[in-house]
């Protein structure tokens, strides 16, 4: 550590106070990495401060460690808006919040309320140990009995027998005498607490709370109670005084030695109910989050996370070690693959007109590739292949890469031509596709395998067109999008698309159109822009072009915000994407026929006119065949068996049977070993 940063340290620590717990000296000190905060972010105030929404109680901690990290990123300042824990979900769901301080874990009903928001769980970083300091507000749990009850300990199954009910008495606990005859008086958190949450995670196993318990909404509550009453057991946090009340041992499995309430035992784990103050981050995790989680579980943050004066408990260097791990494990997509996103709670039927596959008895070696959101579908399809043809040995190991051989080296092998096929999620590149057709002299073939998801952002979610909610437009045809968007219309779109009235809105005759998010195509395009192009503005052979530019307009991310302050704008967007104060507008192909909503319905049967399929991509030359494995495979995928495959994962959408039957015709002449779809 520098000595600037030394001496800035030193008085942050002396300012806090000398009563700190002992810091494990081994754990590494902070080595400060570059941040480069994004120009615009949901969590950056007015004043370009990062914004943090949490827990109240770990304010004495969070200023100085910010104030450090101030020191170390002279750029970057905090703007810490602590009222309490209840808050810090929301805000970190809809990106207000850089990371989210809290004293409990996301209650069932918050991670719920997140998980509408966004498609990957957030990622709970432990940065420190409850304190058993009065001052503060998050102890470990506790058992607690009245002080004149003799039970040494308890095991964890008996606490799970006397607060599920299944243990009415002392001496089903092992008292006797005059205790064993003594019904238990059980007291505890109130449901929905989050400390009755946490008991219930940690004490409990696969049995619930009995309904009889008294739940009180205060540990001191449960304390007070179990004082006043002989026969008595509750369960808390452990920082109330206890007086008239003991918090027992704990025994964690049979045989092994109870284990008291001590700071000793909690920074060595070794008591059972202990709990942890956790920084939540959002997936994938944003540099300023990751860093600043780095200076927290560092040498120098730990001494700071002891020397509050709510006492709270440091980490040692392995258990610092080990949260370090899960931040490069959880952005580490490239091997294990993206975290998927909750299933739909409905979830469409496999259209009974797909064929069956035919197994052709035949034997070979398939490589491929994989961008990270498809690992988990792509081993499903590989080990159900493997049932029906086990002499045909397909592998898409990773690393899995984002779609651009820029950055992906197995999709570089496929355009080289060192392995068989590759999936993808997007169109190729244009300049993917340039040394393609140098490497093969034609163009690759692209076959769509299965549809995208219908509104898990990031999964190939469908697009949608947005205007405000005060827009009165019924919807738009796909030439109607293309006059907007382009300037070729190739579509015939007659006449321009400069205000609302050219497109039949009469109560707007003269509003201009004002076309947001043209960022996504003023250089490299995005996926989605790609996919406008394409399914809106391209014709045949003749490639669309985009609508010139605003030189200060930024890409489609901004559009739903864009939109929603705007009452004559509109953009495109991903379904998924959809906030208060916009509309995603339904869709006709063609003028004079029905506009389709962009319902999940609609989606899924493949009638709304932009939701999107990817692809297996191979290298065919025009007029041959596939060889035998690739085309079994191929087929495969396209079957009743392939797209069962997809419909039980629960992300992606199965093809519709004309779909799977036009993407066979693809194939050519070696048709694969399954009949066409009826």
């Amino acid at each position: 550590m520098g000595a600037a940063r030394a001496v800035f340290l030193a008085t942050l620590l002396l300012g806090a106070g000398a009563h700190a717990a002992s810091v494990d000296p081994t754990l590494s000190h902070y080595v400060p990495s570059p941040v480069e905060l994004p120009r615009s972010a949901p969590y950056l105030s007015s004043e370009g401060e990062v914004r943090v929404v949490g827990y109240n109680d770990m304010r004495d901690m969070l200023e100085p460690i910010a104030a450090l990290f101030t020191a170390s990123h002279p750029q970057i300042r905090f703007k810490l808006d602590l009222p309490g824990t209840r808050f810090a979900p929301d805000a970190l769901a809809k990106g207000q919040s850089a990371f989210a301080p809290m004293g409990a874990e996301f209650t069932p009903p918050q991670l719920a309320g997140y998980r509408a928001l966004q498609p990957n769980d957030p990622l709970a970083i432990r940065v420190a140990h409850a304190s058993l300091d009065s001052k503060a507000l998050s102890g470990p749990l506790a058992v607690f009995v009245n002080a004149g009850n003799p039970i040494a300990s308890l095991t964890l199954e008996q606490v799970a027998r006397a607060f599920s009910g299944k243990a009415r008495t002392w001496g089903e606990l092992g008292l006797e005498g005059e205790w064993a005859k003594r019904p238990l008086k059980i007291h505890g958190l109130a449901k929905g607490t989050a400390l009755s949450y946490a008991f219930a995670a940690s004490a409990m196993g696969e049995r619930e709370i009995d309904a009889a318990t008294t739940g009180w909404p205060q540990s001191a509550d449960v304390v007070r109670e179990v004082a006043r009453d002989p026969a008595a057991i509750g369960f808390g946090g452990a920082v109330r005084p206890a007086q008239g009340a003991r918090a027992v041992a704990i025994v964690a499995r049979a045989g092994e030695a109870p284990v008291a309430l001590t700071e000793e035992n909690i920074v060595a784990e070794r008591y059972p109910l202990d709990r942890f103050l956790l920084v939540y981050v959002a997936r994938p995790i944003t540099p300023i989050a990751r860093e600043f989680l780095r200076l927290m579980l560092s040498r120098e943050g730990q001494e700071l996370v002891a020397a509050a004066p709510q006492r709270y408990l440091p980490l040692s260097a392995s258990q610092a070690a080990a949260e370090l791990a899960k931040l490069d494990e959880a952005n580490d997509w490239s091997i294990a693959g993206r975290p998927l996103p909750q299933r739909e709670s409905t979830q469409p039927e496999l259209d009974p007109r797909l064929a069956p596959y035919r197994p052709c008895a035949i034997e070979g070696t398939l490589a491929g590739s994989a961008p990270p959101i498809l690992p988990q579908l792509v081993a499903r399809w590989i080990e159900s292949f493997r049932v029906l043809e086990p002499r045909v040995r397909v592998e898409v190991p990773p690393p899995y890469r984002e779609p651009q051989a820029k950055g992906s080296p197995r999709l570089r092998m496929f355009i080289d031509g060192k392995i068989d096929f590759a999936f993808l999620t997007r169109a190729m590149l244009d300049s993917d596709l340039d040394a393609f057709r140098r490497s093969h002299g034609y163009d690759p073939l692209a076959i769509p395998v299965a549809g995208g998801s219908y509104r898990h952002f990031g999964f190939v979610d469908s697009v949608a067109v947005v205007v405000n909610r005060d827009n009165p437009i019924a919807g738009l045809t796909l030439a109607q999008l293309d006059a907007i968007f382009s300037k070729s219309r190739l579509r015939g779109f007659q006449g321009p698309a400069a205000t609302w009235g050219d497109l039949g809105v009469a109560a707007w005759a003269d509003k201009p159109i004002r076309v947001v998010g043209s960022g996504a195509w003023a250089g490299e395009e995005s996926a989605r822009a790609t996919f406008i192009r394409e399914r809106v503005m391209d014709d045949g052979a003749r490639r669309g072009r985009w609508r010139d530019a605003d030189p200060a307009d930024q890409g489609d991310a901004i559009v739903p915000d864009a939109v929603a302050a705007d009452r004559f704008a509109i953009g495109f967007t991903a379904m998924g994407h959809l906030l208060p104060g916009i509309r995603a507008i339904p869709v006709a192909p063609r003028a004079g026929e029905p506009y389709v909503e962009p319902s999940y319905e609609n989606v899924s049967s493949a009638q709304y006119p932009l939701s999107r399929v990817w692809h297996l991509v191979v290298a065919r030359k025009p007029g041959q065949s596939l060889a035998a494995p690739l085309a079994a495979f191929a087929g495969f995928l396209l079957s009743r068996e392939g797209q069962q495959e997809v419909l039980a994962q629960g992300v992606f959408l199965p093809l519709r049977a004309e779909q799977a039957a036009a993407a066979a015709k693809l194939l050519g002449p070696a048709a694969p070993c399954s009949e066409p779809s009826r």
